[in-house]
């Protein structure tokens, strides 16, 4: 397994945001989080080095 891989929660962490905001952010539902947020996820996202997890992902998707 890979170690020292960046999550949801060290982001939410280093903005003092929920995880629920930074997922909101990560996909595309921004409707109501502020445009300077969304920028500061985004910006913290790109200097981490997030990589999203893609089994999560795939996961995610086929559970129906």
């Amino acid at each position: 397994m890979v170690q020292n891989r960046v999550r949801i929660v060290d982001v939410a962490d280093a903005l003092g945001l929920s995880t629920a905001t930074v997922s909101k952010v990560i996909h595309g539902k921004t409707e109501k989080i502020s445009d300077e947020t969304v920028k500061s996820v985004q910006q913290e996202l790109e200097n981490s080095g997030y990589i999203p997890n893609m089994a999560g992902i795939l996961l995610a998707r086929n559970k129906k």
